[in-house]
């Protein structure tokens, strides 16, 4: 009966290793197991740093948006800050088929009588050949303005054309050009214009020039002139810089006309909203990054967080940007804020806009009234209080650059605001050193992920090699399980045949 049994347990194992999946066989399901491994360890140890690093990748977007938008404000900022941007100008010409004007920063506001009395000309030679039959070899140089002279060398029968084709190569030279007329004519032309700006041809050979060819006509170089205020101006070309301070005439045609600078009162008023518009466009930045939007009452969900929400830079840049514009200014004068001057700021969004002539609306609820608007009260200080408008502004005088740094005024306490967050010189600013330190940070945990992730495939190859040969030693014992179970089937066969063959004397010797 034990033989049996015994048998019967034999089996039973080989059943219960054979009944566990393996794409290799029987015996421990590698690939499952070491997978499995490996997501858990995955999942354990790189979840939370890989979240980290996520989150540090959206702050950095999010603060390198800011710093660009900040960078823009500065430019606006110092920009407004110049007096250049203070006295714009507008300059016309009252005869533009005559002469054409162009002014820059710094145009003084005048008016003058133009009268446009000659072009200028450039030198022309026209020179005639008896015909190219009979253009002999030799030798004739031209001479530039301050050029040194170049000699031109010419084969016997040459044609015209190649003559010209040997001048105007070496036109970089000589300042002169050539081309072809008509009847065996040549025309040497300077390429500027001007007294000054001359030519020379003259006969080197000796033997070239006489007896086949002769100038037949000569444009002589002259100076454009024009009278302005009953002074005669005289210039090489038709263009006339700085005529009067910053205004540049272009000489067009013979005829007068007047040249009136004005100034533009209206582009002082786009300068501002520029600069308005440049800030709205941090603060609109700040809302929407330190923003956060609750769940829907009822749902499951999570809340949106914007990438700056916490952020102490942002935090700092939205209190302290609108404090450094909107606080009041010691002045001797009555413009001692921006409201002062029709500019307010929107209580719902932190804009900076000009005043509405029809009231205002918080938080929903409207506010009417007549009110003066605030365009008008801008012109009317741009217009009559300039003096004090620019002081309220902390605009620099007396300078003649697009960009200054303001010192004072609402342009100085918001440009030293700047000079915190964005850097000034030697000084770092807060917005680049939080951006190192993130930077810093990622690379950290980068290192530590690379450690990581190299450790769990050591850890992986590890448990993988174990379960390999726990495999091979089940393998081993299935294999001799086999040769038991054939050697306990063996013998209860032997027993079996012993037992009846016992039976078969005892029943024939009963017999």
């Amino acid at each position: 009966m034990s033989s049996v049994g015994s048998s019967s347990n034999s089996g039973s194992i080989m059943q219960q290793l054979s009944s566990i999946p393996n794409v290799s066989g029987s015996g421990v399901p590698v690939q499952q197991y070491t997978t499995a491994m490996q997501q858990a360890l995955t999942q354990e140890m790189t979840a939370v740093p890989d979240e980290q690093i996520q989150t540090f990748a959206a702050t950095t977007s999010a603060l390198s948006s800011l710093q660009s938008a900040l960078q823009q404000l500065q430019t606006a900022t110092q920009t407004l800050a110049s007096a250049q941007t203070w006295t714009p100008t507008s300059v016309t010409s009252s005869n533009t088929s005559s002469f054409t004007l162009a002014g820059g920063p710094g145009a003084i506001v005048s008016s003058f009588g133009i009268n446009v009395t000659s072009l200028a000309q450039a030198q022309m030679d026209v020179t005639q050949f008896t015909g190219t039959a009979s253009v002999t070899g030799g030798t004739f140089s031209i001479q530039g303005a301050g050029t040194s002279a170049v000699q031109i060398t010419v084969t016997s029968g040459e044609s015209l054309s190649d003559i010209v084709s040997s001048v105007n190569s070496q036109t970089t030279n000589t300042d002169v050009q050539a081309f072809l007329l008509g009847n065996n004519q040549i025309a040497f032309q300077s390429t500027l214009t001007g007294q000054s700006n001359g030519f020379t041809l003259a006969d080197v050979s000796g033997n070239f020039v006489t007896g086949q060819a002769f100038v037949t006509m000569t444009q002589s170089a002259s100076d454009a002139t024009i009278t302005i205020g009953g002074t005669t101006v005289t210039s090489s070309s038709d263009v006339f810089s700085n005529i009067v301070p910053n205004v540049t005439l272009t000489a067009v045609a013979t005829g007068s006309g007047e040249l009136s600078v004005t100034q533009n009162t209206s582009q002082v008023m786009t300068s501002v909203q520029s600069w308005m518009t440049a800030y709205n466009s941090v603060i609109n930045l700040l809302n929407t990054d330190t923003a956060y939007t609750p769940p829907i009452a009822g749902s499951t969900g999570s809340g949106q967080a914007g990438p700056l929400v916490g952020d102490p830079t942002a935090s700092g840049l939205l209190s302290q940007l609108p404090n450094s514009i909107t606080s009041m200014l010691p002045s001797n004068g009555v413009l001692q804020s921006l409201s002062a001057v029709g500019i307010v700021v929107d209580p719902n969004n932190g804009n900076l806009e000009f005043q509405s002539s029809s009231g205002f609306t918080i938080n929903g609820q409207s506010f009417g009234g007549t009110l003066q608007s605030g365009q008008t009260m801008f012109q009317n200080a741009l217009n009559n209080n300039l003096g004090q408008l620019q002081s309220l502004f902390g605009v620099v005088p007396d300078t003649t650059l697009q960009t200054v740094i303001p010192m004072s005024g609402v342009l100085g306490s918001l440009n030293n605001n700047l000079n915190q967050y964005l850097g000034f010189g030697s000084m770092k600013g807060m917005i680049p050193t939080e951006l190192k330190s993130i930077s810093d940070q990622t690379t950290n945990l980068n290192n530590y992920l690379t450690e990581v992730n190299q450790m769990i495939t050591s850890r992986v190859s590890n448990f993988t090699s174990q379960l390999n040969t726990l495999n091979a030693s089940l393998q081993k014992t299935q294999s001799q399980m086999s040769m038991l179970s054939s050697l306990f089937g063996s013998n209860s066969s032997s027993n079996s045949s012993g037992s009846s063959g016992s039976s078969s004397s005892s029943s024939s010797s009963g017999l």
